[in-house]
């Protein structure tokens, strides 16, 4: 298939804030490689900020699992459905862990499926194209991988995402960055992330170990540590935060106060970021921080 004539494609990826912004040089590229076509993503509602941040995607469907397994069933019944109406000539499947939307893939009927042949996780004859998941290299490299059917060769130049930030300061990034006033000295902070979500909890470095490094910063450079997480992630953010102030640092608990659009311009204005292997991280990291 020429990429030249495909009108509609759809791109598959549920899960993970930063894998998402991991694949932002994958949007990049698919846009270029089908300028003629309409460019859809399928993935969790959870991901609905991040999505505001990435380009490159001309519609975006959130699928909502609700709070319960009976709403997260209906919700994937209602997400195969609609797919399948869609009529889509290439689906791109990003997943290479689950196997949801090998399902979702097969469902869409479209000529060309590519999707991951990854060793633990079969899929049987689902794709019409299967590309090795190449565990030697980074994730984004992978991600464009997926384009080699249609002749695309994945360079040795590291892919680098970068988010699309508004340019002037959001409300509630001015609001954020002015509280620190007078303890930030010429508007100097670090932002620190101790979380790593809901499904990878062994990920998070101790809290006790968070605040005793925060604490020592904060007092030998003079720099107010701000650190930031979800609206459920706040009480345990909280508990860092009394540590580093037992220890005579200077600390705020961000967590739940900044959306994600707003946290990626505090952590582009701030000095440093540390944090545990999650979104926030790789959100950083694509603001140039």
């Amino acid at each position: 298939m020429n990429p030249l004539d495909v009108r509609k494609v759809l791109i598959i990826k549920f899960f993970g804030i930063g894998s998402l912004v991991l694949a932002e040089p994958f949007f990049r590229q698919t846009r270029k490689l089908f300028p003629n076509a309409q460019i859809h993503l399928l993935t969790l509602n959870s991901n609905r900020d991040v999505m505001t941040l990435i380009g490159g995607v001309d519609h975006v469907h959130f699928v909502n699992l609700g709070a319960h397994i009976f709403q997260a069933i209906g919700a994937f019944v209602g997400c195969v459905v609609n797919v399948f109406s869609k009529r889509f000539e290439v689906v791109l499947d990003m997943e290479f862990y689950t196997r949801a939307s090998a399902v979702v893939s097969l469902a869409s009927l479209a000529p060309v499926r590519i999707g991951y042949h990854a060793q633990g996780i079969y899929r049987g004859s689902i794709q019409s194209h299967r590309v090795p998941f190449n565990s030697y290299w980074h994730v984004s490299r992978n991600f464009l991988s997926l384009l080699e059917p249609f002749g695309y060769r994945v360079g040795t130049v590291p892919a680098v995402p970068v988010l699309d930030l508004p340019q002037a300061p959001l409300a509630a990034t001015q609001k954020f960055v002015e509280s620190l006033n007078g303890e930030a000295a010429a508007g100097r902070f670090i932002v620190i992330n101790v979380n790593a979500g809901e499904l990878a909890f062994e990920r998070r470095w101790y809290p006790d170990r968070f605040a005793a490094l925060a604490a020592h910063l904060s007092i030998k450079y003079s720099l107010p540590c701000v650190f930031i997480g979800s609206p459920g992630e706040r009480d345990y953010v909280e508990q860092v935060v009394q540590g580093v102030r037992a220890q005579g640092g200077l600390a705020h608990n961000a967590a739940g106060v900044l959306g994600l659009p707003a946290m990626a311009q505090v952590c582009a204005k701030s000095l440093l970021v540390i944090s545990n292997d999650s979104g926030p991280l790789h959100v950083a990291a694509a603001t140039g921080t």
